[in-house]
């Protein structure tokens, strides 16, 4: 859904910064998680004994982890790319439509819904490459390559790992439902809210020549007192899915660790003990 958005907003002439930025991501991630799945021979070769082999490990594992800092550096550089992309699209786009529309469609509530759309709006849009997508990208696609190398190591922690994989979605999904509705609600009040404030301060003549200046305000109280509740209530949503992700985190914490542990004392390996472990820590 946000790829699709991000793309309209782009338009075909920006789709290339879109499609280098998210290629670059897909290699970070990629060697990321092949930087997490190195350990696990690592320390295979060092509890056997094996010191020549595990040091002959180290040189794929500097170089993945060199590469991924090389590559953190350009996708980060890749989302301010779309981000500016964004923003040369949204000017030259909102400036060609508001010139289009006619006079009557300037009242004082359309023109600050139009104020608060160019400033807030446009600025939590700019912020989507890079504080959005970018640790979404990471948080989803580097512990799924960790999780299907971990099927090479064991099945079996790699099943239990995919048993949470739709619980995570459907916080998400929740998440997103929630904070759409709120997010609506807030720009709903903010501009009501500018509109009252333009009010007030065109009528101040007006005001002041029937004695009304203290009292004419109330409206404008009554728009910021709603914008402060529409704030507040937007906080309040937000933390029921963080709860449940937080709760998420630690049950499958507890639970792979307990299946590692019954593995473990199953399978009377202490090397794969070690291999289940720094699959749990990876895939986690």
């Amino acid at each position: 859904m946000m790829l699709t958005r991000l793309y309209a907003l782009l338009g075909k002439q920006n789709a290339r910064v879109m499609h280098r930025y998210l290629i670059l991501m897909l290699i970070f991630c990629l060697v990321q998680g092949l930087c997490f799945a190195m350990v696990v021979p690592i320390m295979q070769d060092l509890l056997q004994g094996d010191v020549n082999h595990a040091a002959l490990w180290l040189i794929p594992l500097i170089v993945g982890t060199s590469l991924t800092g090389y590559l953190n550096y350009f996708t980060s550089l890749g989302s301010f790319e779309v981000a500016i992309a964004l923003l040369n699209t949204l000017r030259h786009r909102i400036g060609d439509h508001v010139v289009s529309l006619p006079l009557g469609w300037f009242t004082s509530r359309n023109t600050s819904q139009l104020g608060v759309l160019l400033s807030q709006g446009v600025m939590e849009i700019l912020g989507l490459p890079a504080h959005q997508l970018t640790p979404l990208m990471r948080a989803t696609l580097t512990p799924l390559v960790v999780v299907l190398i971990t099927f090479w190591f064991d099945w079996r922690i790699a099943l239990i790992v995919l048993v949470f994989l739709p619980l995570v979605a459907v916080i998400y999904w929740w998440a997103g439902k929630l904070g759409r509705a709120a997010d609506i609600a807030v720009h709903q009040a903010t501009a009501d809210a500018s509109d009252r404030m333009v009010e007030f301060a065109q009528n101040q003549m007006v005001l002041r020549t029937h004695g009304c200046g203290e009292q004419g305000h109330a409206s404008f109280d009554a728009a910021l007192t709603n914008q402060n509740r529409a704030s507040q209530r937007q906080l309040w949503l937000v933390l029921p899915p963080l709860l449940a992700n937080s709760w998420l985190a630690q049950l499958s914490f507890l639970t792979l660790m307990a299946s590692v542990t019954w593995l473990g004392l199953a399978d009377d390996n202490p090397q794969q003990l070690v291999t289940l472990l720094i699959g749990v820590a990876g895939a986690h």
